[in-house]
This record gives structure tokens, C-alpha cells and sequence, in this order.
């Protein structure tokens, strides 16, 4: 039995600590969750047809949301409708920062 595990091994996918450190002491990246080990008899009593609708039904709406998503990725990264969308803050942005280089070349040209 090893003193960091309990059962004697890591969970999997579980990284074992660096040596000389202890599971108290924190990692630099998060371990995930430690899964119950997987038993072959399902324990909700679902019979295999129901666990196959259910599977399905997870699968058409993953295909939904991974859909939903690439339309709002698409969205965001057209950077057109950005701009005309936000049109008022780019021309105050850009009036700020030709200010700002103006008066930075005037300095410099005052102290010369």
C-alpha cells in the first residue's frame, strides 16, 4: 500500500505527487476529481435499452450545443459586425490615442 493512496495506487488519470511531497500539499495544476471505480453491473437498475435512448439522447443534444456554439464563435470572430457594431467606441478610441501621440510629440519637441 503506498502512503500517498489509500488504495495503494493512483486513480486514473490521477498524477502521482513529485517525490518528497505529500497529497496535503498543493499541486501546481489540480488533480481532477477521484472517480468510484467502474463496476459492470449498472447500479440505477436501468435496463441496457433505457442507458442507449439516454446515450442517444445526450448525443443529439451535444450535436445541438457544439452547433449553438460554432454559430456564436462565428459571431464573435466576424470582426466586420464588430466594427460596425461598436463603431462609437473605436472613433472615441482612436481620437484618444491620436491625442495622446500628439501631445507626446509636442513634449518632445517643446524640450528640444
Amino acid at each position: 500500500m503506498s502512503p500517498h493512496y489509500p488504495s495503494g495506487t493512483p486513480e486514473p488519470g490521477e498524477t502521482p505527487p513529485a517525490s518528497g511531497a505529500t497529497p496535503q500539499q498543493p499541486a501546481s495544476v489540480p488533480l481532477p476529481p477521484a472517480r468510484p471505480p467502474v463496476s459492470a453491473a449498472p447500479r440505477s437498475g436501468r435496463s441496457a435499452a433505457e442507458i442507449r435512448r439516454d446515450i442517444d439522447a445526450q448525443r443529439i443534444e451535444l450535436g445541438r450545443s457544439v452547433e449553438v456554439l460554432r454559430t456564436r464563435v462565428g459571431e464573435l470572430t466576424d470582426w466586420r459586425r464588430q466594427v460596425e457594431e461598436h463603431k462609437r467606441e473605436l472613433i472615441i478610441g482612436a481620437a484618444v490615442v491620436g491625442f495622446a501621440i500628439g501631445v507626446r510629440a509636442m513634449l518632445r519637441r517643446r524640450g528640444s
